[in-house]
């Protein structure tokens, strides 16, 4: 599996070859410090999120101050 963006760090709970850090995304982002994330892109995660608001309160408290977030997500559909 090949990376959309080459030099983003790539998060996963499964060990994918794209994916550079293997683990929960809530216990990942706490090894951040605030503020030391310029970009964060999520394709088709966060829909799958139980906790969304903690997810972006972590999101928002590594990104920096004029750092961008770009969520791809689609409904749920059962």
């Amino acid at each position: 599996k090949k990376k959309r963006i080459s030099d983003a760090i790539g998060i996963d709970q499964l060990d994918y070859s794209s994916v550079d850090i293997v683990g929960e995304v809530m216990e990942v982002l706490k090894c951040f410090p605030d503020q030391s994330v310029r970009s964060i892109v999520s394709y088709h995660f966060f829909e799958h999120v139980v906790d969304l608001k903690s997810l972006l309160t972590e999101c928002s408290r590594v990104l920096a101050s004029d750092g961008i977030i770009e969520i791809v997500a689609s409904p749920e559909i059962e």
